[in-house]
């Protein structure tokens, strides 16, 4: 079971776990997380070099993802932006595979 936690007014995403829904190489559900991980990763990247943040935070290995940034005042609308368009990903792989993944937000 992959866990998905989205603590929203911190902007951090933590993502644990293996789906098992396939074989290893073979699993739709973990391709797709792995997917939205570095999809959000890349987007907090690009912004840090954009000097658009204050702080980032991008830990990802197998089976173990952390990623976080303190956007910069005037970013904020957009970082949020990008963390909920991502977690919009996570929300619809829990209703499609929810004995695969759990998402849970922290307001």
């Amino acid at each position: 079971m992959i866990k998905v936690i989205y603590d929203r007014s911190a902007r951090r995403l933590t993502a644990t776990g293996h789906a098992g829904q396939g074989a290893p190489g073979h699993d739709l559900v973990c391709a797709a997380v792995s997917a939205l991980v570095l999809t959000l990763a890349s987007n907090v990247a690009t912004l840090a070099t954009q000097n658009s943040l204050r702080r980032q935070e991008l830990k990802i290995k197998e089976g173990d993802a952390c990623i976080s940034c303190i956007p910069e005042n005037k970013m904020r609308a957009v970082v949020t932006m990008v963390f909920d368009t991502v977690c919009s990903g996570f929300e619809l792989l829990e209703t499609l595979y929810p004995e695969n993944i759990t998402f849970t937000v922290i307001a």
